[in-house]
Parts: structure tokens; sequence; C-alpha cells
């Protein structure tokens, strides 16, 4: 199920998130701020029983839900199927100066340091570190999310919440809505979600779809700062 299979460019819908409070922005850091941006979490949770209710824990889960610290949670990413993905994190075939691994360690202090303290909903603040900590897989495609979904025993609704989120397709209008200010964008992006969640209800609206395509916004939005800072943090630990 990839994102851009649902994208619908509604050019009459008027929607410019001037009326949201998007996470990210200097002045937007406090407690207040997180949450208004992501109030519409609990309903967008429900769709996975790992971040929902009580789901099959594996070692990776158990790390990031337990809040373990991040070199933990790196641990259980490289022993994940006797190291198979190693190759997507310990690799730089772009020659970018940094492996994936790094980057995804970086974004990972950079989250702690910047929104961890601000978000006080536990299983939230863990879907949001498994979407870092999953970034390289995203980058790969939907295939190689559910596989890593597999291999980390998620179940298919958790699979399918962390590919809509980090889709690359996805991030790549999260960049140029909130990076460019592209509104157009920003249509898209939320039409993109709301499409994916009303496939994941199996074609039935539950009327929640539209908020919590603009609370999976925020999350994407956060997703993306965190990852842009992870890259940085990840060439400046390297140069050392």
């Amino acid at each position: 199920m990839n994102n851009h299979e649902a994208l619908n460019n509604n050019n009459g819908q008027n929607w410019d998130m001037s009326d949201v409070q998007f996470a990210g922005a200097e002045k937007q850091q406090s407690v207040d701020s997180l949450k208004s941006v992501l109030r519409n979490a609990p309903e967008l949770l429900s769709e996975s029983e790992i971040f929902g209710d009580n789901g099959k824990m594996s070692e990776f889960t158990n790390s990031v839900l337990s809040e373990q610290s991040n070199s933990e949670i790196l641990k259980s990413i490289k022993e994940l199927d006797n190291g198979r993905y190693k190759i997507n994190y310990a690799t730089d075939p772009l020659n970018k100066g940094f492996t994936g691994l790094g980057q995804v360690s970086g974004a990972l202090d950079y989250f702690d340091e910047k929104y961890g303290d601000h978000i006080d909903d536990r299983k939230l603040k863990g879907l949001i570190k498994t979407c870092i900590a999953m970034w390289p897989m995203g980058n790969v495609g939907s295939f190689g999310v559910h596989q890593f979904a597999k291999s980390a025993k998620m179940d298919e609704g958790t699979a399918s919440l962390i590919n809509m989120i980090i889709d690359r397709n996805s991030m790549r209008l999260v960049e140029e809505r909130f990076d460019k200010g592209d509104q157009e964008s920003g249509v898209k992006l939320q039409e993109i979600n709301k499409n994916y969640l009303i496939r994941l209800h199996d074609g039935l609206e539950s009327g929640y779809e539209e908020k919590e395509a603009k609370c999976t916004c925020n999350i994407q939005k956060i997703i993306m700062d965190c990852e842009k800072a992870g890259a940085t943090i990840a060439k400046e630990r390297k140069a050392l």
C-alpha cells in the first residue's frame, strides 16, 4: 500500500494549515503547542496494536516503548534477523558522508533533546522514535518497511501506519510544504494521509480521518526535522 497511489489533488480544497501550530517552528516548542498539534494522536495510535493496545513485543519494540537508551535501540536494529538490516543502515551508497545508522543515531538524539521532554504520551513518543529508527527502510520503499516490521514482530496495522508516515513520496511533500511553504503540497499531503487512513479502515470512513491526517502531517514534520538534523550530526561525528 503506497501513499502516492492514493494521491488526490483537490484544488478546490482550501487548507493552508494556518489554523494549526505546526511543530518545529522556533516559537512553538512549548508543551501546550505540541499537545495542540498532536491532539488527535490517540485516534491515530488506535491503528496499531503495539502503540495502541498490547501488541506483541520484540527486542526492538521493547527498547523503544520501555524508553531505553538510543544506543540500545540501535543495537536492537543491528541484531534483527542476525544482522539482516546492517546493509541498509551501515553503508553509504550515495556517498553522503554518513551511514544510515549514523543518521538515525543523530536523529534519535536530536528528538530527545528538542521534543522528548515536551511529549508526555509514552506510546506516541515510541511511535515517533520507531519511525525515526526505520527511516532508512522508508527510503527503500513500502516493501522494505513491511519486511523490517515483520522482523521486528510488528502487527500489520503498525507496519501500515509507519509506512504511511515515512513514505518517501509523502516526505517530499512534507519538505515542499514546510521548508518551501508550498501550500498545494500541503493539500496533497493531507489528502494522501486521509485516503491512506480510509484504506486502513477497509474503505470505511470513521469520521476521524481528516483530523488524524492533520496529526500525521505534524508527526511527519517532526520526523523530517529530526532526520535532517540527524544527517548533520552524523557528518559532524564522522569528521571527529
